[in-house]
């Protein structure tokens, strides 16, 4: 967690002298920690302590199941959406990149985000009053706490089990993965046809103070849209096997739960890698992760000294009272 917090802050300082885009990395960041810890800590924590920790949350209270689910919603909303507006960034860098000093600030990555926030809130809205938690006793000692729909209403019952799957399909997987990959097809045919407009680094230099890192960080931008727009292409033609075959007998559920599992385990590895990109392909990172950890090497190196001093001192005045001590009881004796 320090590490990604080191990352984080130093993606969120070049926000302001590199490019807006970092704003946005930062931002996923945060997003991967929250998705790596209620997913794939939840999977471990189940398979260690044989306990579903997302379950034991929801069951605290009626309130915790309504803002755990829209949260949890929410977040799997937000995640791609975001990697879709650094795509566009990296579109706008590479084919219009003269314009990237008025078209990619970092006011107008503010209010994107506040839009797509404002947006997908919305979306999300329903878990505050179609959701809720539920006692039943199964006997005079236990209880079976259950947070469910709980909608009496037949046709939210029909919208919930027959029209929200498609609309998490949409919103989650399709839509971000084809406007991802329209316009990495836009990058594409522009680099074979050699009609990426160059940059004019003098001009640049008016409006971004370090243009190199800029360079750095539409690589990595570049390489993070691209893989995930391979994940998300998977995962849509997995969501589309699962939605037109559920239900049926024909289907071999063995090997739809290893596909499952295969993805899971791309996803993960697309939310935990990231810092070791910026680590690797970006400079500044590796200049300011030194820096850090030099430091924190010299905080500690400091407190380590006075800790030494103050117990050097402790025992010198132990001793001194020892010697009180001993020359008080000698002249007592005397």
């Amino acid at each position: 967690c320090q590490t990604l917090r080191s990352f984080n802050l130093c993606i969120h300082r070049c926000s302001y002298a590199v490019w807006s885009s970092c704003f946005f990395l930062a931002v996923t960041l945060i997003l991967d920690m929250v998705l790596l810890c209620v997913y794939c800590g939840n999977d471990w924590y189940i398979r260690i302590y044989k306990r579903n920790l997302s379950n034991d949350i929801i069951s605290i209270s009626n309130a915790s199941c309504k803002v755990y689910s829209f949260l949890s919603s929410f977040v799997q909303y937000l995640s791609p959406w975001v990697m879709v507006v650094i795509t566009v960034d990296v579109f706008i860098s590479m084919n219009h990149p003269n314009r990237i000093y008025w078209m990619c600030t970092r006011e107008r990555a503010k209010a994107t985000l506040l839009l797509i926030v404002v947006l997908l809130t919305f979306i999300n809205l329903h878990f505050f009053w179609t959701v809720g938690l539920t006692e039943e006793n199964i006997d005079f000692f236990q209880v079976n706490r259950l947070c469910h729909l709980t909608y009496q209403d037949m046709t939210m019952e029909v919208f919930t089990q027959k029209v929200q799957p498609y609309i998490d399909f949409l919103f989650k997987h399709l839509i971000p993965f084809l406007v991802t990959s329209v316009f990495l097809c836009l990058i594409l045919s522009s680099t074979c046809r050699n009609r990426l407009q160059k940059f004019d680094i003098q001009h640049l230099k008016n409006y971004f103070l370090e243009v190199e890192a800029l360079f750095e960080m539409r690589l990595l931008a570049l390489i993070l849209s691209i893989w995930f727009a391979i994940i998300y292409m998977f995962q849509s033609l997995y969501e589309v096997l699962r939605l037109m075959f559920q239900g049926s007998e024909t289907i071999d559920y063995i090997a739809m739960k290893k596909v499952d599992v295969t993805l899971k385990l791309l996803f993960y590895s697309f939310l935990s890698c990231k810092c070791l990109l910026f680590y690797i392909l970006s400079a500044k990172t590796r200049r300011y992760m030194m820096g850090g950890a030099i430091t924190v090497n010299r905080a500690l190196t400091k407190r380590s000294q006075e800790y030494k001093l103050a117990q050097q001192s402790q025992n010198l005045i132990q001793e001194s009272n020892d010697n009180e001590d001993s020359g008080v009881k000698l002249s007592t004796e005397v």
